[in-house]
C-alpha cells in the first residue's frame, strides 16, 4: 500500500491580515446552503468545542494566541489548508 502526503499551506495568516488559514477554517464551519463544509464525529478526541475558546492573539487579532490551547485548532487548520 502506497501512502501518499499532501502539504499543507503553514501561513497562519494571508496576505494583508485575509484569506489565511483561520479564514478558511471559518468559511468550512459556516458552509454554505445550510450545511457545513467540515464536520467532527463524536468518536473523535479532536473537538470542536474547543474553538470558541480559542483567544485572539493581542499583536496580531487575525491569528489565535499560540500560549493557548491551540493544537486542536492547528490540526483542523491543517486539514483546511492541504483541501484548498
Amino acid at each position: 500500500m502506497e501512502l501518499n502526503w499532501r502539504h499543507a499551506d503553514n501561513a497562519r495568516v494571508g496576505t494583508q491580515g485575509r484569506n489565511g488559514c483561520w479564514d478558511q477554517v471559518r468559511e468550512r464551519l459556516r458552509g454554505s446552503e445550510g450545511r457545513p463544509h467540515c464536520i467532527s464525529l463524536p468518536t473523535v478526541p479532536m473537538s470542536f468545542a474547543r474553538l470558541p475558546a480559542l483567544q485572539h492573539d493581542s499583536l496580531r487579532p487575525e491569528d489565535v494566541d499560540t500560549d493557548s490551547e491551540d493544537h486542536a485548532a492547528d490540526t483542523l487548520r491543517y486539514i483546511c489548508m492541504s483541501r484548498r
